[in-house]
């Protein structure tokens, strides 16, 4: 057993049809429908008690159990689509009518744009090959983005709904072309609504990836807990001041270190740190010092060095260039003596 199946049991256990993934349990679970918000939270919290009652139960006695007529999963796209009228999908909380036309700073409006959806080979090894959704848009504005003609023009793409896009996976799934379903972009935070409705629609017993900056709202993050089976998730900062610097983004390591505790325990993580030049001191290395502290046994950590100077950072002092082998060693080295226990480096 290598340690990616260490550190992904519940993944690995999906992939080799011994068990359900969460979307499909938490299609079992019995709601009563709401109206208000607070309504639809109380009802959301009950049925999470009973979800993880329910993930001690065998394959074969959740599969005779029948789909409720409304389940947890429609209560979950209820609520997204909820706060889509006053979005606070992510940490930024722009509070605008989105289901009405507004825009807040991501630039999203209320139909999920896709750039392109593939059978992606380009993902750890053990995630290809994976049904990749990439959605426009994006919660972040970083200087170096290899993908900013998709994640800073939110309009490019088809707009698609969440029974096409579980159609396409569906296909695909069936035919043995993908082994997972990837959301990604830009980012795909903007997108939760569409994603939930996604899920409702999906009939494959595939495992559900969150490929994501990981800078999502609280409520975000529980709307997920039950939805995803794993996070392919970035943690690219190891302070405020370089996340703001380079992506434009407040309160990074209140935001992403919170979110990281929720999923702690409650789904598998694939954490990528991309190694940025003249960052390993104040980024690469800080990061790995938490993750070795806080979740040291309970990730699976990848140590990237494939870093290039796109977008506006060919000009930038630091960053208009590669990483050096000296700087990336380095980090490799902290990754090596950390009390991490899971990882590979790239």
């Amino acid at each position: 057993m290598d340690s990616a199946e260490k550190a992904l049991p519940g993944y690995f256990s999906i992939r080799r049809k011994q068990a359900l993934p969460y979307f499909k349990m938490t299609a079992k679970v019995a709601c009563e429908k709401q109206d208000g918000t607070e309504s639809l939270w109380k009802e959301h919290g009950r049925a999470m008690q009973e979800f993880d009652s329910l993930k001690s139960e065998s394959k074969g006695n959740l599969m005779e159990m029948e789909d409720a007529e409304y389940s947890l999963l429609d209560l979950k796209r209820d609520l997204a689509y909820k706060m889509l009228e006053s979005c606070t999908f992510c940490a930024r909380r722009c509070n605008v009518n989105r289901a009405e036309g507004q825009k807040g700073w991501c630039r999203v409006g209320a139909d999920s744009h896709v750039s392109s959806m593939f059978e992606h080979m380009g993902e750890e090894h053990f995630l290809i090959p994976s049904g990749t959704i990439f959605f426009s848009g994006c919660t972040w504005e970083c200087v170096y983005c290899q993908n900013y003609n998709i994640s800073q023009f939110p309009e490019r793409g088809m707009a698609m709904a969440g029974k096409e896009l579980a159609a396409w996976l569906d296909f695909r799934a069936q035919a043995g072309r993908i082994i997972n379903a990837n959301f990604v972009g830009g980012d795909p935070s903007p997108n939760l609504h569409t994603i939930m409705d996604t899920l409702r629609h999906t009939k494959s017993n595939i495992p559900m990836i969150w490929n994501s900056n990981m800078y999502m709202s609280r409520e975000t993050v529980k709307l997920l807990d039950g939805a995803m089976d794993a996070y392919l998730a970035d943690f690219r900062y190891g302070n405020n001041k370089c996340a703001m610097e380079l992506s434009k983004v407040p309160a990074y390591m209140e935001t992403i270190t919170r979110n990281y505790k929720m999923i702690k325990g409650r789904a598998e993580m694939v954490v990528r740190i991309l190694a940025l030049p003249s960052h390993v001191e104040c980024d690469a290395i800080p990061i790995i010092g938490w993750l070795s502290e806080n979740m040291p046994e309970s990730i699976y950590v990848n140590l990237m060095s494939q870093y290039f100077p796109h977008y506006k950072a060919k000009n930038m002092e630091g960053l208009g260039r590669r990483l050096k082998e000296s700087e990336f060693e380095k980090a490799a080295e902290h990754l090596r003596n950390s009390r991490i226990r899971y990882y590979e480096i790239q």
